[in-house]
């Protein structure tokens, strides 16, 4: 067997093997359950929308707005919110360990059950 079939045969197992979950789209407009895992989405207007259940890991927030915003039972593990405009956001039974919201307004913000592990609230 020669190197040009042992490398197709390589790549064929490695595309089986591969979960076959849709990858994050950082394109897609806010929604519940929206996947914007590993986005970089710094300054934009998330005021009012609802977010509840999203795939926010390992995201880049910085002074982004999501005034009154619902972040409900979404996963925010390792995201960051630095220096973001967070007042009256709900964040209940949010994944948020080791999530930044270093210089974040979280005035008047709902944190009910959620799990604020090696958060950093500064």
């Amino acid at each position: 067997m020669g190197p040009r079939p042992r490398k197709w045969f390589w790549l064929a197992a490695l595309a089986m093997a591969l979960p076959g979950q849709a990858l994050a789209d950082c394109a897609d407009p806010p929604a519940p359950g929206v996947d914007w895992r590993k986005c970089i989405l710094t300054q934009r207007q998330f005021s009012g929308v609802d977010l509840t259940g999203a795939q926010l890991k390992d995201s880049r927030f910085t002074r982004s707005n999501f005034v009154g915003a619902d972040l409900s039972g979404a996963d925010l593990r390792r995201a960051k919110f630095i220096d973001a405009t967070m007042a009256k956001v709900t964040l209940n039974s949010a994944r948020l360990a080791g999530a930044d919201f270093t210089k974040a307004d979280l005035s008047g913000a709902s944190l009910r059950n959620a799990d604020l592990a090696r958060t950093q609230l500064q």
